[in-house]
């Protein structure tokens, strides 16, 4: 690779890495939220008041992942953001090839 190549590519890591966070956002929501599911296919609600809601948004190089603390205390205590990592790393490969 050439040094202008590289700048070049360097250059374009901001908007490579903006662009992986917002692919994995909405992969990231449909994660939890199925994992929320129960297995008789209950989302998480508040009765009457409607579904919990959950989401997750891309804002530049954040994602930033939201619940009702009951879903996501939940989340944590089954490592389901490791799972959610493993989606970063998928598109990560998906964007710039090989491992990482």
């Amino acid at each position: 690779m050439t040094f202008g190549k590289l700048q070049t590519f360097i250059a374009a890591l901001p908007e490579r890495v903006a662009a992986i966070a917002e692919k994995s956002a909405p992969e990231i929501e449909a994660k939890l939220r199925a994992d929320a599911t129960t297995g008789r296919g209950n989302v998480p609600s508040y009765g009457k008041f409607g579904d919990v809601p959950i989401t997750a948004r891309a804002s530049g190089e954040t994602i930033t992942v939201t619940a009702a603390g009951w879903v996501m205390k939940k989340a944590i205590d089954l490592d389901q953001p490791e799972e959610w990592l493993g989606i970063v790393r998928e598109n990560v490969r998906a964007e710039f090839g090989g491992k990482s």
